[in-house]
């Protein structure tokens, strides 16, 4: 944002048509600029860029970050499952696993 590294996307292929959003970070200093909003289509063309194809976009995303899940539906994503995922320790990720379409 204005020369300066404000976030981060990563993207990977996770099996035949789909693709796992596995980060998207924007450092709190750049919050409320719409850079998330920015990756997130950023990592939909780049997606549709190396698979002209339709295709899913999957992530995770915790079931009580209410802030991050509601960003993912304002772009479109739906609750594909949920998942309890054990971490060790007897620690858990309880996440929603998203997903969206893309055409």
């Amino acid at each position: 944002h204005e020369g300066k590294d404000c976030g981060y996307l990563s993207v990977q292929p996770e099996g035949p048509g789909v693709f796992h959003l596995q980060k998207i970070y924007v450092l709190p200093g750049f919050q409320g600029l719409h850079i998330g909003s920015f990756l997130f289509r950023h990592a939909i063309s780049y997606i549709r860029s190396i698979h002209p194809e339709p295709c899913l976009m999957r992530l995770n995303v915790n079931r009580y970050n209410t802030r991050a899940v509601e960003f993912y539906q304002r772009m479109g994503m739906r609750e594909l499952e949920r998942g309890d995922f054990h971490i060790g320790h007897g620690y858990y990720m309880t996440d929603y696993i998203m997903g969206l379409d893309i055409a």
